[in-house]
């Protein structure tokens, strides 16, 4: 009986250590903070996680790296070129691009602020009486005495969003590793794309490996048209600094459903739902609320605990429910985005979204750069008039796309 209290206890002591790691994932405008509440409702863990654990959602990374003062923002690039490059070095297949595109930042911020730096075979060197290879340490005093103006420059210089994909990845490795520590382990919750697997999972296995209990939630609609809708509405509201992420969202659905088995492959347990009824979902609510998931006795041990799919409303119940406060003219300029970005884009939408598009009686592609034009000129007033900021809708561009990053 005492031998059985003993390891009752140690299994208690077990479960109440487990900590969590879990991963948001889907496309830009997919609606993850959404789902993420939904489950937050579910799930006692998932919200503990949610609310006390170390959170690396992308964007709010992003936002502090843009507060960091100009000498800090500037040196995080360096550190991350060192970041990745150990990455590289590693995993070459998962880090190779992150490496390359620090790479290329880099080089072109360097030539902004000074001709005394240079990388070369993957090192720094500075220029004094000769070139020499730098460390650290040595570079950080070096841009330090740099002037702040030429630092400023080189900064602005860079995309707000494409500038600092590699940056912002380096910091939530370095985040997600201070939280894992031995000496205090902590809840881990990522917020991201995902239509990369292989880091994904190789990420996920070191910290199972580390004895975290590691969640994937994956909110892929069932069209791609879903989250074209949820992107015109941000660019409406202004929501996400209103940007237009219409090509990566395509790219990335695609890239997700493509790769959707290397996630199932790799998920010890594998749970299919909908936003619709994820908060009274039984086999949603009782995975996630399991502390340690057995190993599938066929497959063996898998750096996924619980897989869970989800997917949203249907395109018709997501098109009223976004619209359904708005005046008709934003009614109108949203669909005229839908319509740009469709031919832009060049989408070869499947049947049922062209019936459900066609049910919306959406304008010709002439009519649709009409109501786009309209709302760039009255820019001055467009809140007053549409009573939505338009952010996005003002700085789109006939033609433009996205720049493609991870």
């Amino acid at each position: 009986m005492k031998l059985i209290m003993e390891n009752w206890r140690k299994y208690i002591k077990l479960v109440e250590r487990a900590p969590l790691a879990i991963s948001i994932l889907g496309t830009p405008a997919s609606g993850k903070t959404y789902t993420k509440d939904l489950i937050s409702a579910l799930s006692t863990k998932f919200k503990m996680a949610v609310e006390k654990g170390k959170n690396l959602n992308i964007d709010d990374i992003r936002s502090e790296v843009w507060k960091m003062p100009v000498n800090d923002k500037l040196f995080e690039f360096f550190k991350a070129f060192y970041t990745l490059r150990k990455l590289v070095k590693e995993d070459k297949e998962s880090w190779d691009w992150w490496f390359n595109h620090i790479k290329d930042t880099l080089n072109e911020l360097l030539p902004i602020i000074t001709t005394d730096i240079k990388i070369t075979k993957n090192n720094f060197y500075i220029k004094t009486k000769k070139w020499e290879r730098a460390s650290k340490k040595t570079l950080k005093k070096f841009l330090k005495r740099l002037p702040d103006e030429k630092k400023e420059k080189a900064i602005n210089s860079l995309h707000p969003y494409h500038g600092y994909v590699s940056v912002i990845r380096h910091v939530q490795i370095l985040s997600a590793a201070a939280a894992s520590e031995k000496t205090r382990k902590r809840d881990i919750v990522y917020d991201e794309v995902g239509s990369y697997p292989e880091e994904v999972i190789g990420r996920l296995r070191k910290l199972h490996n580390k004895a975290y209990v590691t969640d994937v939630v994956m909110i892929h609609p069932a069209s791609v048209l879903i989250n074209l809708i949820q992107n015109a509405y941000r660019m409406i509201t202004g929501g996400g600094g209103g940007r237009d992420s219409s090509s990566i969202i395509v790219r990335d659905y695609d890239s997700i459903a493509k790769n959707m088995d290397v996630y199932t492959r790799n998920s010890e347990r594998i749970v299919d739902t909908s936003s619709v009824k994820l908060t009274t979902d039984p086999d949603v609510a009782r995975e996630l609320e399991l502390a340690n998931v057995p190993d599938d006795k066929e497959r063996g041990d898998k750096p996924i605990d619980v897989f869970v799919k989800v997917d949203t409303q249907s395109v018709k119940d997501t098109y009223e429910r976004i619209v359904k406060d708005f005046s008709e003219e934003t009614r109108n300029v949203l669909k005229a985005i839908l319509v740009f970005q469709i031919n832009n884009l060049k989408l070869n939408l499947p049947e049922d979204a062209r019936e459900d598009l066609e049910r919306f009686e959406m304008p010709a592609y002439g009519e649709a750069r009409k109501i786009i034009q309209q709302v760039k000129n009255n820019s001055e007033n467009v809140e007053s008039i549409y009573g939505q900021k338009m952010t996005g809708v003002l700085n789109l561009e006939e033609g433009k796309r996205s720049r493609l990053t991870k």
